[in-house]
């Protein structure tokens, strides 16, 4: 591949978010910003629980059970969408993984952690899936497989960014 052929690549990643409508450019800053604080959340989360006394058990039991909720949130997101639309769905989504988020911060008896992490897993698989039909009533037929696709790589960056930007922040 040579370097002219990565140049048109990006100029026309960046030719589809320019002549993406607004909802569409205002839902992939909402999706960069989610990528960098799960990347984030990935690098910070296991040093809090350490942090706080939690045995590496502990940590990894809360972890798995987030992954648990997002393969589990999958199937309840189609149900969540088909019912309540794009929006509402992701209203709560996004409501429920900040309150979620929040608890399994701040409480640390285990069991109600547990729960969060569960649903905040839950929350992730949601986001994850209405961004599918989001795009798809947002943008022309013609379009939507390389606004989703722009939108996959703008998530890739922000995991990348906020992988190694927060790798080098815990340190501090």
């Amino acid at each position: 591949m040579k370097s002219g052929d990565i140049l048109k690549i990006f100029s026309e990643f960046l030719n589809t978010l320019h002549h993406s409508g607004k909802n569409v450019q205002r839902f992939m800053l909402c999706v960069f910003i989610n990528g960098l604080v799960m990347s984030a959340l990935s690098v910070m989360l296991g040093i809090y629980y350490s942090n706080i006394g939690l045995s590496e058990f502990a940590i990894g039991n809360l972890l798995s059970i987030r992954t648990f909720g997002n393969s589990i949130g999958a199937f309840f997101a189609i149900f969540l969408v088909q019912t309540f639309g794009t929006k509402r769905s992701l209203y709560v989504s996004f409501s429920t993984m900040i309150l979620s988020g929040m608890l399994f911060t701040n409480i640390t008896l285990m069991p109600v952690m547990q729960v969060a992490s569960f649903f905040f897993g839950v929350c992730q698989a949601i986001f994850a899936v209405v961004q599918a039909p989001f795009y798809k009533s947002h943008s022309d037929d013609k379009n939507v497989v390389a606004i989703f696709s722009a939108s996959f790589v703008l998530t890739n960056i922000a995991m990348f960014s906020g992988s190694f930007l927060f790798g080098i922040f815990s340190d501090i």
